[in-house]
């Protein structure tokens, strides 16, 4: 005969123990995800257009600048990235209060199954992080292939200082 703590019930205090400790541990989770959020939007964003305002006001003059749609191109993927990267986070978050409510429901119910449903926000969590990964690369190697290109046309197409002959 079985142990009344071996099988996961709403009566097993076993079984509640793992649940409280899971419900702490999504909460934690949440918590950490919304400090990282804020780090990680100030930093990708504020590098990013820092470095590319910088470029385009320091090191290649916007009246003078060759292919200026790049330049503009790349501020659309980093832009992106940033948007991805916010409903990245909003995505976790919302992957783990859903798993903390299966954790609730189950506790509730009784039914273990409640914490084998399906994630619904994790599609949509790989999708942002996969969007947010490729629009920072896009973007960096379009601001790097921009900044490239006008250093070299700048140096081919600087003009020649005229030689006096007296």
């Amino acid at each position: 005969m079985p142990d009344i703590d071996s099988t996961p019930s709403a009566y097993s205090s076993q079984f509640q123990t793992k649940l409280e400790l899971d419900r702490q541990n999504y909460d934690k989770l949440t918590a950490e995800q919304c400090l990282a959020l804020d780090k990680s939007i100030i930093t990708i964003s504020g590098a990013s257009f820092g470095i590319a305002i910088a470029f385009i006001d320091k090191i290649v003059n916007k009246d003078e600048a060759f292919l200026l749609w790049l330049f503009w191109l790349a501020m659309l993927f980093l832009v992106i990235a940033i948007i991805a990267t916010t409903l990245s986070f909003l995505f976790s978050e919302q992957a783990t209060r859903f798993a903390r409510q299966c954790v609730d429901d189950c506790e509730s119910t009784g039914d273990i199954n409640e914490l084998y449903k399906t994630n619904p926000f994790l599609g949509r969590l790989k999708r942002a992080n996969s969007t947010r990964l490729y629009a920072f690369i896009a973007g960096m190697a379009a601001l790097a292939f921009f900044i490239f290109l006008n250093g070299m046309h700048q140096s081919y197409c600087k003009p020649v200082p005229e030689v006096r002959q007296e």
